[in-house]
Parts: C-alpha cells; sequence; structure tokens
C-alpha cells in the first residue's frame, strides 16, 4: 500500500543538527497516511564539522545538491508516490527547499516554506543587521566577486526561471528581523510572473511576531 503522500524535511545551515525528535505534527501526518522523511544535508553538523564546512560558504550548492538526490532516493520507495512529495523548510532550511525547486521542479508536488531565507543576495549585501557577519561566514560573501557569483548560483529568490513551478505555502512575520518578510513576498511575485503554469501560491504574514514566534531575539 502507498503512503498518501510523503513530507521531507531539510535543514542544513549553520552547523545545526536537523531536529527529529518527537513533534505533534508529525503525529497528524503519520495519522492521515503522510510518510515523513528527514534528510541531513551538508551544511548541518551531524557528521561533524566537515559536514558543516562541505555546505558553507561557496559550498552552499552542495546543501542543495544533497537534498536533490535524497529525494530522488526517497521517490524510488516502492512505498512511496514519487508524484506526492511535499518540501517543508524552516528559514534557512526553506532556502534549501526553494533552491532545490529552482534546480529540478519536478520533484515536489507543494512546498511549505516556515520563514524562509529567499534573497540572500540582497540581504547579505547589508551591513545593518548585527547577523550580517554571521550569514556572510554561512552563505558568503556577495561583496567579493567570487562569493557574488558563489550566492547567485542557487539564490531562490534569483534562480526562479520559466518553468513549472508547485504550488507554495509561505509563512512570515511581518517584522522578522532574521529572515526578512520582503524576501518571501519577492520570491512568491517572481514565481508567479515566470512560471510556465498557475501554480497556487499562498501567504500568511503575520503582523505580530518575529522570527521566533512572539519575540525577535
Amino acid at each position: 500500500m502507498l503512503f498518501r503522500s510523503v513530507w521531507v524535511t531539510a535543514y542544513g545551515s549553520y552547523g545545526k543538527n536537523l531536529s527529529i525528535g518527537h513533534d505533534p505534527m508529525v503525529d497528524v501526518l503519520l495519522g492521515k497516511g503522510v510518510a515523513v522523511a528527514y534528510v541531513h544535508v551538508r551544511g548541518g553538523r551531524e557528521l561533524g564539522g566537515a559536514w558543516h564546512e562541505a555546505g558553507r560558504g561557496a559550498k552552499k550548492v552542495n546543501a542543495v545538491q544533497d537534498l536533490i538526490a535524497a529525494a530522488r532516493a526517497i521517490g524510488h520507495h516502492p512505498r512511496i508516490d514519487a508524484n506526492r512529495m511535499l518540501g517543508f523548510g524552516q528559514s534557512a532550511g526553506g532556502t534549501v527547499i526553494a533552491a532545490a525547486v529552482n534546480a529540478a521542479p519536478e520533484l515536489f508536488l507543494g512546498i511549505i516554506l516556515d520563514r524562509p531565507f529567499l534573497d540572500p543576495l540582497r540581504a547579505l549585501e547589508g551591513e545593518r543587521s548585527p547577523l550580517t557577519r554571521t550569514n556572510q561566514f554561512e552563505f558568503g560573501d556577495p561583496h567579493s566577486r567570487e562569493g557574488y557569483q558563489s550566492i547567485l548560483a542557487w539564490s531562490p529568490y534569483d534562480q526562479v526561471r520559466a518553468q513549472p513551478y508547485p504550488s507554495a505555502w509561505l509563512k512570515g512575520f511581518e517584522h522578522d528581523q532574521r529572515t526578512s518578510a520582503t524576501g518571501l513576498i519577492k520570491w512568491a511575485a517572481r514565481v508567479r510572473q515566470l512560471a510556465t503554469n498557475r501554480p497556487e501560491i499562498l501567504i500568511n504574514l503575520a503582523e505580530d511576531g518575529g522570527h521566533y514566534g512572539s519575540y525577535n531575539a
């Protein structure tokens, strides 16, 4: 018997392990016949510091390629319908999901991006945020030619092109100081403009709260 669909989660940034602890949402999904898959892409620290180094800076594209390869492998499982795969990413995880969609739009039937980081070039060029240096270390510094080109190669916003896109549900906060709502809105507008099909792009933008919900650390 096939699962109704499969929910694929990835993160792959800041040397942070993707949590696979108990989540009530997983119970709901499993109860509805939806399989759940966690993809540990390079950029996390599941295999130590070298795993992080292999997926940051100029090598950030490795995280995207890992996700694509893993999603294709999941789709070959005999109980999985590869045509009903959903991609889910939070914050920098949304970056990896959205970048994978640009490179391989056939992978996902739909994607869910929660407070995603979708316009890295513009965000990393800024000097106002106290997080800029940390983010440049993780994603690259666009002020150098090499850094600019490496970010451009996978940037979710800049790599949107004329091709079919999956439907998307995006969640963000208007005053999020870590992942700007502007990037989310720009990405949605660009997909709507260039997609050769007519994907349903839904945005849930809350006025109150920040990147971590009720506060904005």
